[in-house]
Order: structure tokens, then sequence, then C-alpha cells
């Protein structure tokens, strides 16, 4: 059976992992209406999306009491709270725009909008896993 990752990264329109460094990686990644990763976290990387083209939705899951500063950074879009049973955080980003989850997060990158999304995702810097996140 096929790591949890690589199941995610072959339903989605395009994937490719590049690495940069022995821990960093740049992922190139596009997803058409509908289309999403799971809800997962990583143990020691942050995962930082840069947006090209199109609209990305990610949620993000900030734990009861957790201070959203600490689980992530968004550079020109404006969070949008939403409450289902701790805090689930709404990020959109559009084009330029960046965001930086931090290690340990958990969260899903989604394409909500018509049009095709493409973004670069930069993993690292650590070992890399991706722990999905069970209801």
């Amino acid at each position: 059976m096929k790591p949890h990752h690589q199941q995610v990264e072959e339903r989605v329109e395009g994937f490719q992992r590049t690495p940069l460094s022995d821990q960093c990686y740049l992922a190139s990644i596009r997803l058409r209406r509908g289309q999403s990763s799971t809800f997962h976290h990583h143990t020691v990387t942050r995962d930082t999306f840069y947006v090209v083209k199109g609209r990305l939705t990610v949620f993000i899951e900030v734990g009861d009491g957790a201070s959203p500063e600490k689980a992530y950074h968004a550079l020109c879009a404006t969070p949008i709270e939403r409450q289902a049973g701790g805090q689930r955080h709404e990020v959109r980003l559009l084009p330029g725009e960046v965001l930086v989850i931090e290690p340990q997060v958990v969260h899903c990158a989604a394409n909500l909008n018509d049009e095709l999304c493409e973004f670069l995702c930069i993993e690292g810097v650590g070992a890399y896993d991706f722990i999905p996140q069970h209801p």
C-alpha cells in the first residue's frame, strides 16, 4: 500500500516535488475545483504556501485555548475564524499571497473555486512526514 501522502498526490490535477536540499522540498501543485489534500500535519516541518494562479483556501485547526499566531502566519490574506469543535480558521489566498503553517498544526489545502489553482509549497526544513488527521 502506498503512503497516504502519495495517495493524495495522485488524486489532484498535478503534483511535483523537487528536493531543494537534504531536508527541504518544493512542491508544485495544481488543483481543480473540489480537489484538496486531506487534513494532516507534519511533525517538524513547516508548509509555506505561495499562490501562483487562482485562489487557494487553507483550513487550519487551532486547538481550544491555542494562539493562532503560533499556528500560522498569513501575508496579505485575511483569515476567517470558523468554530468547529476547536477553532477552524479559513485562509483564502490570492496570487502572490503567502501562508506559513507551523509544525504540528492540522491543515488542509483546497480549491473551492471554478478556476484552476496553482501554488507552490516549501516543505521543510527537517524530516518530512505526512500524518493524516482522522475525525
